[in-house]
C-alpha cells in the first residue's frame, strides 16, 4: 500500500514539474513588449473589448449630444449607440446607430427626439477589428429640450 502511494506522489510531482516547465517555456517565448506597463497602450487582443465609460448626455432641442471615454484597447473600429424611450422595467426596444470610425471618435448627436416630456435612455458599445462587441456602457437618461 505504501509503495502505491509513493508512486502516486512521484507521478503527481512529475506532472506538476512538467506543467511548471511548460508554462515557463511558453512565457519565455512571449516578447516582453506584449506586457503592458503603466501608461502603455493595451496590446491588441482577439477577445471582447472593454466597455466604454463616462457616457454623458447633453440635452438639445429635439436631440441629445452624447460623449464617452474609449476603452483601452487599440483595435476599436466603431461604436454602436443605442437609445430608447424610458419605460417601466426597460421594456421598450432599443434603436441602434452605428458610428463608423477608425479613430477614437468619442461622441455623437442623436436627433429626431421630438416627443414632449419624454425621457430617453442611452448606452454605447465598442466594436473591435474582429467585429466583437463590448458589453454596453452604463445607461444614462436625458430629456431633450422641447422646441421653443
Amino acid at each position: 500500500m505504501s509503495t502505491l502511494s509513493v508512486t502516486k506522489g512521484n507521478l503527481l510531482g512529475k506532472i506538476v514539474l512538467f506543467a511548471l516547465l511548460a508554462a515557463s517555456l511558453i512565457l519565455s517565448m512571449v516578447p516582453s513588449s506584449a506586457f503592458a506597463s503603466s501608461g502603455a497602450p493595451v496590446p491588441v487582443i482577439t477577445g471582447i473589448p472593454s466597455q466604454p465609460t463616462g457616457l454623458s448626455p447633453t440635452p438639445l432641442y429635439g436631440a441629445v449630444k452624447l460623449t464617452w471615454n474609449a476603452p483601452p484597447e487599440t483595435n476599436i473600429t466603431k461604436y454602436i449607440v443605442q437609445y430608447r424611450e424610458e419605460s417601466p422595467g426597460g421594456t421598450n426596444p432599443w434603436t441602434s446607430v452605428t458610428i463608423n470610425s477608425a479613430t477614437a471618435y468619442l461622441g455623437t448627436t442623436i436627433g429626431g427626439l421630438y416627443i414632449d416630456n419624454t425621457s430617453y435612455e442611452f448606452r454605447v458599445k465598442a466594436v473591435n477589428s474582429n467585429n466583437l462587441q463590448s458589453l454596453p456602457s452604463a445607461s444614462v437618461y436625458a430629456f431633450p429640450k422641447n422646441a421653443p
